[in-house]
């Protein structure tokens, strides 16, 4: 019995030989391969109505038809080709193993295709997105793990409680963004106010620190002396310190009622004798040095010491307390007649100040100052209601 096939090209209507079931051939019209199927045997059509067979029955559109392709024409017109006579193409043999490997892997690519779109349709694939259960068990995820959510729950109660849960607070950025250049010194700036400044300190003495501390931190004995160190003038009665004065501490008979005390690390032996607690600067020995008090508060730090020394103490200075405030030079002229020139640089931070001269009384000799604004002011009020005033 003849095989009707049709070529999937030129929709040509043809006839095969049963011996050429499964093999290739080509069309007679346009040549294209044309494979011809087995024989099926036609089951009985079941019964119908004529209302379902017509909604049923599938007609192609036309748009779908390609434009060039040849209209189909019906079998037995001229248009159909007898493959009976014609060469069968080289191909592979027919093997009905194919076809039903072929129609397995269909019947399983559809009945995984129908459970997606089951499963899809019912929203399980977002319950597991989102973290929400679906109608049966589904995975929570959540920040203590993945947990198992028993049946029975309601969804929608569980699909508006992860609604309203706030959002996890997303991870900072790494490297924070850049303030403008503008910013540190306006924050310098802001410290700055706040931050009130310290009275400057030479060697870790600091201006208003109290005598009680300047007393225990130089405590000692010089060799075999009966007397402890610091030699301080309130170690005398204030008669003796209004009749005779120590010049060696700077006194004068005021002092004791202005209520100064004025103290040295050492006693003045204890320097010619080279004793460990002779206070140096920049590692320069120096001539005299004072500490003067003021109800029991430091205001007034001297230090003098060889000319010869200064730039090297002022190297030193520029180093600690940064460069000088201003720096002026000063014409001297000694006894005979003669003129020298000598620097003097100031440091001042609105709470205390530094004087550096090159030269003094004597022109070979240096002295340094440091003097605290505040209790400076009182001593001078002092001076005014107890002393003599300067000339």
């Amino acid at each position: 019995m003849p095989i009707p096939i049709a070529c999937p090209t030129c929709n040509a209507k043809l006839k095969a030989p049963d011996t050429m079931a499964g093999r290739k051939t080509k069309c007679p019209k346009c040549g294209t391969a044309v494979v011809v199927p087995s024989p099926v045997r036609e089951a009985p059509e079941p019964v119908r109505s004529k209302a379902l067979s017509q909604s049923v029955k599938r007609t192609e559109p036309p748009a779908l038809r390609p434009k060039n392709s040849p209209s189909a024409a019906p079998i037995g017109a001229k248009s159909d080709f007898d493959l009976s006579t014609s060469t069968p193409m080289p191909g592979r043999t027919s093997s009905r193993a194919g076809l039903w490997i072929g129609l397995g892997v269909g019947a399983c690519v559809l009945i995984l295709a129908t459970i997606g779109a089951r499963l899809w349709t019912t929203g399980f694939f977002s319950h597991i997105q989102k973290g929400q259960p679906g109608n049966s068990q589904a995975l929570n995820v959540s920040e203590k793990g993945p947990q198992i959510q028993p049946r029975g729950i309601n969804d929608e109660a569980r699909r508006a409680e992860s609604q309203s849960a706030p959002e996890p607070p997303k991870e900072q950025a790494k490297n924070p963004p850049e303030l403008p250049k503008e910013a540190p010194k306006q924050a310098e700036k802001q410290s700055e106010q706040k931050m009130p400044e310290q009275p400057y300190d030479l060697k870790g003495d600091r201006l208003g620190m109290s005598l009680q501390d300047f007393k225990t931190k130089y405590r000692h004995r010089f060799q075999t002396d009966p007397r402890e160190a610091p030699f301080c003038s309130d170690q005398r009665d204030v008669a003796a310190r209004e009749s005779d004065p120590f010049s060696t501490l700077g006194e004068e008979s005021w002092h004791p009622k202005a209520n100064i005390v004025n103290a040295r690390i050492t006693f003045p032996f204890e320097d010619y004798q080279g004793g460990t607690y002779t206070p140096t600067i920049a590692g320069i020995k120096t001539d005299t040095h004072l500490y003067s008090f003021i109800d029991g508060r430091l205001y007034l730090i001297t230090y003098s010491f060889a000319q010869s020394g200064f730039s090297r103490v002022k190297e030193a200075m520029e180093g600690v307390y940064g460069e000088a405030k201003s720096a002026t030079t000063k014409e001297y002229q000694n006894l005979f007649g003669a003129k020298f020139d000598g620097v003097i640089c100031m440091w001042d931070n609105g709470v205390s100040g530094i004087l550096l001269a090159e030269r003094h009384t004597d022109l070979k000799t240096s002295q340094l100052i440091l003097l605290h604004h505040e209790l400076g002011k009182v001593a001078e009020a002092r001076r005014s209601q107890f002393g003599k005033p300067r000339l």
